[in-house]
């Protein structure tokens, strides 16, 4: 509970920041747009679309590339795919945060965590990959994570949930705060390998 609760300040502090930075950005945007107009009526176009690419710069560096609909999910998933990149795996994102439910921000950032931490461990092979899909269908919210692992799965059939790899054996910490978090939404997980890829499924009643 310390290291998630340490990994959710770490995920506000850089949304505080990420949002702090627009927020100065967009403060000062009619002063930048002033600029660009009278450097054109001065006649120095090549000034101001050189400070035109310099404002777009900064934009693209400050405006998030995954858009979930809530901050602390978008940090989560920039952050993992950040790291998943710089491994050369290709990370594919379809998730949002489903809007007017009861859902915690918290626990939905316990299980993206833990999950994509879990397949960052794993995945293997040719071609390695890390895909997340959601949906929603009326009152449940689905969650697929997906990666690509050459080996076989090892389940605990009285469990429903996987060995852990580590050498302490039995089911990882993550795992357990994952179930948690299902469950205290009456749902649950589903662990599935279809070849070479192993997808974990999350089920939650969000209504």
């Amino acid at each position: 509970m310390e290291s998630q609760i340490e990994n959710m300040k770490t995920h506000i502090e850089g949304v505080e920041k990420l949002y702090g930075d627009i927020r100065s950005l967009r403060h000062d945007m009619g002063n930048h747009i002033q600029m660009i107009e009278r450097l054109m009526a001065a006649g120095s176009s090549a000034e101001a679309s050189a400070y035109l690419e310099r404002l777009k710069s900064e934009w693209k560096e400050l405006a998030p590339e995954i858009r979930t609909g809530n901050p602390v999910t978008d940090m989560i998933l920039l952050e993992k795919k950040k790291e998943a990149e710089a491994r050369g795996i290709r990370f594919e994102c379809d998730f949002y945060y489903p809007d007017g439910t009861g859902l915690d921000a918290f626990d939905i950032s316990v299980l993206l965590y833990n999950a994509l931490n879990n397949c960052l461990e794993s995945v293997n092979g040719e071609d390695p990959y890390i895909k997340i899909q959601a949906f929603r269908k009326n009152s449940v919210f689905v969650l697929f994570i997906s990666n690509r692992f050459q080996g076989r799965l090892q389940m605990d059939a009285a469990e429903g949930l996987p060995l852990t790899t580590k050498t302490n054996g039995g089911h990882g910490i993550g795992l357990k705060n994952m179930r948690r978090v299902a469950r205290k939404y009456m749902g649950d997980l589903s662990f599935e390998q279809n070849g070479d890829e192993v997808t974990v499924g999350i089920i939650l009643q969000i209504a």
